[in-house]
């Protein structure tokens, strides 16, 4: 019953923030394109990570849970380098401020400004934080809504890896 609830609850805020939950990005399906430049200025192509696992998350500095596990997708993207990829698509906020956040705080994954949420409404993102986890043959296999522990962060990247 409380899982039924949770579904419908999401699907009523879905419907509320104006998404078609019909078109909701699920495991088992390809993700929508993504071909950018990261803040690095180097090209992001999703299409030529496969054969990686791939980790996109979608994050403010605002958000206390992102900021909580930002560190954990370092240590996972150090940890297995070379056979994942981690992308952090930052929702909303103007360049300047993130470029501020991120000399405080610097990463060494590709970090993706999404001041205008072009991206995130292409994955239909309605709720921060929100990561997908995909396969090496460039298929969904899992999507976080909220945070997560260390353990449940490591067991999806895990199950990702080639």
């Amino acid at each position: 019953m409380r899982i039924w609830l949770s579904g419908a609850l999401f699907s009523l805020l879905l419907t509320l923030a104006g998404c078609d939950v019909n078109s909701i990005i699920k495991p088992g399906t390809p993700p929508p394109p993504l071909s950018t430049h990261n803040l690095q200025g180097a090209p992001m192509d999703l299409q030529k990570l496969q054969g990686k696992g791939v980790i996109i998350r979608f994050w403010q500095s605002t958000c206390l849970s992102c900021l909580k596990e930002m560190p954990l997708l370092e240590e996972l993207y150090k940890k297995h380098q070379g056979n994942l990829e981690v992308i952090a698509i930052n929702v909303g906020e103007p360049k300047s401020h993130l470029l501020g956040f991120l000399e405080a705080h610097p990463y060494s994954y590709s970090i993706i400004e999404d001041e205008a949420r072009i991206i995130t409404k292409r994955y239909g993102v309605v709720a921060i934080p929100t990561t997908f986890f995909i396969n090496p043959q460039g298929v969904i296999t899992d999507v976080l809504y909220g945070e997560s522990d260390r353990l449940g962060l490591e067991k999806r990247t895990h199950n990702i890896l080639p």
